[in-house]
């Protein structure tokens, strides 16, 4: 039984829609997958039905950012109340601060390309089949390079920071809690230091402000870093979760790892999804 739980689709940044993740993960023989959009739900009633109709089960999620320190982390809520007001409001706040970005970064390159108006940003509706976000998508149809994770650039060059900070890890992963759900740490690799001594302590502090369990299987994560990753879940009895983090066409390539759906193939006897039921 393989488990892909990490997936997105067109309602956050993905050129997948609902149905062709549901198509996908059936023809790759996966019968448990969760979608985890950036900071919305909005395609879970959509992949509720494609998800039945292909005969998949469905585990709830929803990738969420958070503030640790001076960086930000991704926890992956799962089997969360889906309507849950706190949830609800916590992801629309975190998309505002998504989106406030990419507005300040048009105004901010407007004054340097004739083409860019900030008037038509605001009035832009992006095609989501073509994946990324809104502000990407508008300097893609201006012809600008836009692909990921290049088009992070524009960000850096421009010195675009977010106008407020995100809900920190120990408020995030409270709010999940509330909500009936668990809180899991994206992609550790990815984001905490990779020395061994470093990754574990990083991993104690995180267990300390809520998070539930880690996302030990992962594309681009060394055999050492996935090793250390299951041993700390072991020892304190924590979920151990695995995931493409595919985005269709998307960040397909980044660095030289690949991200589709069946990158991982993790068989769920090998995890640990205690408390977590699919829809």
């Amino acid at each position: 039984m393989f488990t892909d739980l990490h997936i997105h689709t067109t309602f956050s940044d993905s050129t997948l829609t609902p149905e062709a993740v549901a198509q996908e993960a059936k023809r790759k023989g996966f019968t448990l997958i969760s979608v985890c959009d950036h900071n919305t739900t909005k395609s879970y009633p959509q992949l509720i039905e494609a998800c039945q109709k292909e005969g998949i089960h469905l585990i709830p999620g929803v990738e969420i950012d958070a503030r640790d320190g001076g960086q930000t982390l991704h926890i992956l809520a799962y089997g969360c109340d889906l309507q849950n007001t706190a949830l609800q409001s916590l992801l629309l706040f975190n998309s505002h601060v998504m989106e406030d970005l990419s507005v300040d970064l048009i105004a901010a390159m407007s004054k340097d390309h004739s083409d860019l108006c900030p008037a038509e940003y605001e009035n832009y509706e992006r095609d989501p089949l073509r994946g990324g976000w809104k502000g990407i998508d508008y300097l893609k149809s201006k012809g600008y390079p836009a692909d990921y994770p290049e088009c992070m650039h524009y960000y850096a060059d421009y010195g675009i920071k977010v106008r407020q900070p995100f809900e920190s890890v120990e408020t995030v992963c409270s709010i999940i809690h509330e909500a009936g759900g668990k809180a899991v740490l994206a992609h550790p690799g990815d984001r905490l230091p990779n020395e061994k001594q470093a990754f574990v302590e990083n991993l104690e502090r995180l267990r300390g402000l809520g998070i539930d369990g880690v996302e030990c299987y992962y594309p681009s994560h060394s055999d050492e870093i996935t090793a250390l990753a299951l041993r700390f879940c072991k020892e304190h009895g924590l979920l151990v979760t695995a995931g493409s983090d595919s985005h269709g066409e998307f960040a397909k390539f980044v660095k030289g790892v690949e991200y589709y759906i069946g990158a991982v193939e993790a068989d769920k006897r090998g995890l640990n999804l205690e408390g977590i039921l699919p829809v």
